[in-house]
């Protein structure tokens, strides 16, 4: 909110252009589908276990032992999508020279409105976000899959494993709250790229200027190649 009111969201982002440009195939996007799905089903289920709410227990599942069963498999769909977003944006979350531009400018979110940055397929914030992540995603991940097997664990391991599974958990939920608002709110037009997987040029130029670029070559590549 501090930042919608001081900042506020970017500017015109071409609402009416023709969305040319393939920014997410629809094998990065299910994944993204699914991590998300998932990722509500683990807040969900998480939420009732963090403050232990017998009136959501109640009102969503027949029994504890159920909410346990949905939050396991959810937590293995979720780190089985998220080591799959990790194979397919690999080589676009490495990080390049012209993201120090855009970190000094902090991506022109804070101050100076309407900056115009450098960026790949994926900004410098966005792959900050990435690596978060995936980071987060294993941590939880192999802490629950441990914790599965508690009754065989030591009690003073499980105890660290469900201290290092909840705070990996709420960074994880600050994140993607964050990534939420700066994906949706505070770019307006961006979240059609995650439905359609594609984006206007004029977009393409004004947010990812090195991936455009990159496009437009290959772009000339394959006309030459026609001719």
């Amino acid at each position: 909110m501090l930042h919608y009111t001081g900042q506020g969201p970017k500017g015109a982002d071409f609402y009416g252009a023709p969305a040319e440009i393939e920014r997410f195939n629809l094998k990065e996007r299910w994944t993204h589908l699914i991590r998300l799905l998932s990722f509500l089903v683990l807040l969900g289920t998480g939420f009732i276990f963090f403050y232990n709410n017998v009136t959501l227990l109640k009102i969503f599942f027949n029994s504890g032992g159920e909410a346990v069963v949905y939050h396991w498999v959810a937590g293995l769909i979720f780190l089985a999508a998220s080591l799959a977003s990790l194979g397919l944006c690999y080589q676009d979350a490495r990080f390049a020279p012209y993201d120090r531009e855009w970190l000094e400018k902090r991506g022109g979110y804070l101050g100076g409105k309407e900056v115009e940055v450098p960026a790949g397929r994926l900004n410098a914030g966005q792959k900050i976000f990435f690596w978060l992540t995936i980071a987060l995603s294993l941590g939880m991940g192999l802490t629950g899959i441990l914790m599965i097997f508690k009754s065989s664990l030591p009690l003073s391991l499980n105890f660290v494993l469900a201290t290092i599974h909840g705070l990996t958990a709420i960074i994880m939920v600050a994140a993607v709250i964050a990534h939420s608002y700066l994906g949706t709110i505070a770019n307006p037009g961006t979240w059609r790229a995650l439905v359609d997987g594609k984006v206007s040029r004029q977009w393409a130029q004004k947010h990812h200027s090195e991936w455009y670029k990159e496009v437009g070559k290959e772009a000339a590549v394959e006309e030459e190649k026609g001719k």
